[in-house]
């Protein structure tokens, strides 16, 4: 199904169209997006498992140590904790073969972002860190205004 509006595509999934004054500021928005993504981890803050007790932590980005950046981006980095997550970036180049819930997705490019967490028993003694990745992609349909980076 194509919309040619958001409010039309808005209204087919009953979501209301604020303004711009009435929306968010975009690092609360950003701030938000990223607790999104943490929430819905199916792996980190798990109950006890009910055979082996163990139960996982909370989800932990991946940083850069400040001693693997060129000297010059020290400084300007160590102030900016964006800059030092660990990310892998994939570009795509029109590739085809991916699908969301059954739907064709046209992948234009995909980062791999690394986390870890903590693994402990039933009394939360630590056993062991656990690492996995999360993959973003960026979907779109190549249309006008879509010159990739």
């Amino acid at each position: 199904m194509q919309f040619r509006t958001m409010a039309a595509f808005a209204a087919a999934i009953a979501l209301p169209i604020t303004t711009i004054a009435q929306q968010p500021a975009h690092h609360d928005t950003m701030t938000a997006l990223g607790e999104l993504i943490c929430d819905a981890n199916p792996y980190t803050q798990l109950p006890p498992d009910q055979i082996t007790g163990h139960q996982t932590g909370k989800m932990q980005l991946m940083t850069q140590s400040m001693t693997d950046l060129p000297e010059d981006a020290q400084a300007r980095q160590s102030a900016d904790i964006t800059g030092r997550i660990a990310v892998e970036e994939g570009n795509y180049g029109g590739a085809q073969g991916l699908t969301f819930n059954g739907q064709p997705v046209h992948a234009k490019k995909s980062i791999r972002i690394p986390y870890r967490f903590a693994v402990t028993d039933k009394d939360g003694k630590y056993l062991y860190t656990r690492t996995e990745t999360i993959i973003v992609t960026y979907a779109g349909g190549d249309g006008p205004g879509a010159t990739g980076r």
